[in-house]
This record gives structure tokens, C-alpha cells and sequence, in this order.
């Protein structure tokens, strides 16, 4: 319907127009065979963490933090050099011990000028997804941060965390590897 000309994406071996993969490590509590949640680091001296397992949003274990006090937190940093223009997600799914505690779920870009986006959500005891999207503005970024902002004296529990990049943004048939090709297009 639109001229005798169809295209088609040229890679040689076939790729996926985009892979998606979890950068974070031992993101839903699973790895080796005691529970660990290395590499989650707890962030303020009265934060703690443990890994009970039952329960679990899927699999057997998950994350548990608990703060004394104000301003604890959980993350996780990844070497992963960001640039203007590129998108990542991070998502997880929490609930609380105790009904409306508030948790603030964050992903940072760090290194040159670090950048920030958050979502702070009301929990129940029942599992929730959080997703905090951050497009990076910034230029210089050696890592980024998942981190989770705890309230105080209320377990939080923590699942299936990922951050994940999200494709370009600025994808267009303009790309010089969109070529003409014989195969349908459709």
C-alpha cells in the first residue's frame, strides 16, 4: 500500500531490535543457597535487613529492611556509564507490616552531576509495584542507585527489584541500518 518498496532491520548475526536485561544482583533475594542479601546495603545506623523466606512475591525469599531512624535506606549501585537521552526503570514490588506506612523508591544517576527521580507510594500488607523512570539530563554518570526510603519503626518487605534500560526514545526510520530489503514489511 505504500509503494513497491518494504524494509527491514539489516543485522548480521539476527539481533532483537532492543535486549532487556536486570542490572541489578540478586534482585529477588534467590542467589546461593543461604539466604544473603549482598550486595543490598542498608544505609543509616539503625537500618537492618534480613531474607525470610515464605511469603515471598515470587520464589521463597525476599528483602526485609527496618529503620530506626529517620532518612534509612536500602540500595544497590551499578557501573553502568549513562548518557543524555538514555531511560532506565527501576521497579519493584513492596508491602508493609503495618497498613499506610509510606516508602519512597529512587533511581539516582551518579558521578558528574547527579540527577534523581523518586515515587513515593502508601503500602499495605499487601504486595505492591513501585517504578521510579529516570531519563537521564545529565552528563558524567559512572553509576546508578536503586535505593528505598524506609519509613521508621515499620518492616517494609521487598521483591523482584530490577532496573532495566528502556529503549531509545528517539528510535526513527531515519537510522542508516533501516535499509530497503525484499522481505515484507508489514
Amino acid at each position: 500500500p505504500y509503494g513497491s518498496s518494504t524494509y527491514m532491520w539489516r543485522s548480521s548475526p539476527p539481533l532483537r531490535a532492543f535486549d532487556v536485561w536486570n542490572m541489578l544482583k540478586n534482585a529477588s533475594l534467590e542467589s546461593g543457597s543461604a539466604p544473603t542479601y549482598t550486595p543490598w546495603t542498608p544505609m543509616g545506623a539503625g537500618t537492618t535487613l534480613s531474607v525470610p523466606s515464605g511469603g515471598a512475591k515470587s520464589g521463597s525469599r525476599y528483602l526485609r529492611a527496618y529503620t530506626s531512624v529517620s532518612g534509612g535506606s536500602v540500595y544497590q549501585d551499578m557501573t553502568v556509564p549513562s548518557v543524555f537521552g538514555e531511560s532506565y526503570v527501576f521497579s519493584v514490588w513492596a508491602r508493609a507490616a503495618s497498613v499506610s506506612p509510606s516508602v519512597s523508591v529512587v533511581l539516582w544517576g551518579l558521578g558528574g552531576t547527579n540527577e534523581s527521580t523518586g515515587t513515593a507510594v502508601a503500602l499495605s500488607t499487601s504486595w505492591k509495584l513501585i517504578s521510579a523512570p529516570l531519563d537521564v539530563v545529565q552528563s558524567g554518570h559512572t553509576s546508578l542507585r536503586a535505593q528505598m526510603y524506609l519509613p521508621v519503626g515499620v518492616n517494609v518487605d521487598f521483591d523482584n527489584m530490577e532496573v532495566i534500560q528502556v529503549a531509545n526514545k528517539k528510535a526513527s526510520f531515519e537510522d542508516p541500518n533501516f535499509v530497503q530489503n525484499p522481505l515484507p514489511w508489514q
